[in-house]
């Protein structure tokens, strides 16, 4: 894939972000994840920079955001995906406040505790698994 990937990106026009915009997301984020696997994490890093600078709205990023704190917690910069994580959640107008006291803690657990007991089976299995890494 890596090198099949190497030879479709400079076949691209040179405006593919305007004319060719969910191919362009598509191949840049495949490349991003075949190059990481290769293990050359500065030109993953390059083109997920690309991505997050051309994406239209957020939500085209989401994938290139995510992979970049995947990497980013794989290299142990943990303080700095903490931060990506942050900015990304703010410009989908979440918060996640600087600290949380006991009190504040254990109502977040009841309520997540509340919302998966309302949960069905089916519901339950149906929803993502999460990346523990």
């Amino acid at each position: 894939a890596y090198s099949y990937l190497n030879y479709v990106l400079p076949l691209l026009p040179k405006n593919h972000w305007d004319s060719h915009y969910e191919f362009s997301l598509r191949v840049f984020l495949l490349r991003a994840k075949t190059t990481y696997s290769c293990g050359n994490i500065e030109e993953a890093y390059d083109l997920l920079k690309e991505i997050i600078e051309n994406g239209r709205c957020i939500e085209d990023t989401l994938d290139a955001y995510y992979l970049r704190v995947t990497i980013l917690f794989a290299c142990e910069e943990r303080e700095e995906a903490y931060i990506i994580c942050r900015e990304v959640l703010s410009q989908l107008k979440e918060r996640i406040p600087d600290s949380l006291g006991i009190k504040e803690l254990t109502a977040v657990i009841q309520e997540t505790g509340g919302m998966l007991a309302r949960m069905s089976v089916d519901d339950l299995s149906e929803m993502k698994e999460t990346d523990n890494t």
